[in-house]
């Protein structure tokens, strides 16, 4: 499983001005792509251990950072901080949950709503 997230603003995806690295984006034309991205839900636990989930669950506590339909500037705002406290111990195999897979992950979906207009919407499927 995974989660499949996507920056939108008025129904529209958002169009990055760049290639992301990794994740399941989608080339609309040479020079842009849309603002898509799926992460491997293996790293939840990692998200949870700093207090951010991207899709919200019925029992997480009240004080978690979700992302789901958060503006891009919210997005920032959570992810922030979050990003230079988690470890950099990866793995080449991108479904195991190390701290710095995660880590990665999380910056892919920084640099996309850094990217997008900051009133855009995460949207989980």
């Amino acid at each position: 499983m995974s989660y499949s997230i996507k920056f939108q603003k008025n129904t529209e995806v958002c169009q990055l001005p760049f290639a992301p690295p990794k994740g399941g984006t989608s080339c609309v034309d040479e020079d842009f792509r849309d603002a898509c991205l799926n992460i491997t839900c293996n790293y939840a636990s990692v998200f949870r251990k700093y207090n951010v989930t991207i899709h919200w669950h019925e029992d997480d506590p009240p004080t978690i950072n979700v992302l789901e339909n958060k503006t891009a500037m919210e997005c920032v705002r959570i992810l922030t901080p979050v990003i230079p406290r988690m470890g950099n111990e990866s793995n080449p195999d991108y479904w195991k949950a190390t701290e710095g897979n995660a880590k990665m992950a999380l910056i892919d979906l920084l640099m996309f709503a850094l990217a997008v207009p900051l009133d855009a919407i995460c949207v989980v499927l």
